[in-house]
């Protein structure tokens, strides 16, 4: 695995031009590729991202929705994240709501704060899954907590307007001032 970690690292320094590396895509990919080959599930979903953006390759989102799959098994929560996204917008894939819930879910039960305040959306607003409120309110708070200032915003609306939630402006004012602190500009006004 060690290796392969190497090979996805270089991969990002070669994408992001870090590490005094310019950018080249075509060798992110091939740095991707060789690790994803070997079961890498972030290099996968790294490699998924170049075919979704056409970085270094033809843009194709049935594969990067293959390869989105593929990093998601293998237990990377950003794999799933934005395998879901492909799922609730059916870019690649057949638009399915409540697949991309769980894909979410998946993600958001990994470590994907992301995938905690999609789950949420979806849950606020019934798409794919039962509307519950209250379960929305939770993952925005989890997003929140985990350092996601949409999710601490999208929180604040909650307690602001009584959304599955009692009714809690101080609260809501908390959850607007910590996005805002975080960099969320509109929650700076609330």
């Amino acid at each position: 695995q060690g290796s392969t970690r190497g090979c996805n690292h270089l991969g990002l320094h070669y994408l992001y031009a870090q590490g005094g590396r310019t950018q080249d895509n075509a060798k992110a990919v091939a740095l991707f590729s060789k690790a994803c080959d070997k079961k890498d599930a972030w290099a996968c979903t790294n490699l998924g991202y170049m075919y979704w953006k056409g970085l270094g390759v033809k843009k194709d989102f049935v594969k990067c929705v293959s390869l989105y799959q593929t990093g998601c098994s293998g237990g990377d929560p950003s794999g799933c994240y934005n395998l879901g996204i492909q799922q609730e917008v059916g870019e690649g894939t057949t638009l399915n709501e409540f697949t991309a819930s769980l894909s979410y879910d998946k993600a958001c039960n990994g470590g994907s704060m992301s995938g905690c305040i999609a789950l949420g959306k979806l849950y606020e607003k019934g798409h794919g899954v039962t509307m519950n409120l209250t379960k929305a309110a939770t993952l925005y708070e989890k997003g929140c907590n985990g350092g996601k200032p949409n999710g601490c915003a999208n929180a604040g609306r909650m307690y602001e307007n009584g959304l599955g939630v009692t009714r809690d402006l101080t609260k809501a004012k908390g959850f607007y001032k910590q996005a805002c602190d975080e960099s969320d500009a509109d929650s700076c006004t609330n």
